[in-house]
């Protein structure tokens, strides 16, 4: 079974519980088809869903100019400094 494949099929699990064990998804993998996931497989999976809800790390650091942005028009007068 292929990570990305089973990061949509466990996304809402991981979106309930971003913190769940590694070896609750392996233990999820095999009671419901019978498939062994490593653990590196299962850290993949998790990883991708992760990803899939949050963005990648990239893509939150370019939301930082855009809040940015958004404060100093939501808040008039105030001065703000993004340093990265």
């Amino acid at each position: 079974m292929h990570a990305k494949w089973l990061s949509k099929v466990f996304l809402n699990k991981i979106a309930e519980n971003p913190k769940i064990k590694l070896t609750t998804l392996m233990r999820k993998a095999y009671t419901k088809w019978n498939v062994e996931l490593t653990k590196s497989k299962a850290s993949r999976v998790k990883q991708f869903a992760l990803d899939e809800l949050q963005g990648t790390y990239v893509e939150q650091y370019r939301r930082l100019y855009d809040y940015c942005h958004e404060l100093l028009k939501t808040n008039p007068g105030s001065s703000a400094h993004l340093k990265v």
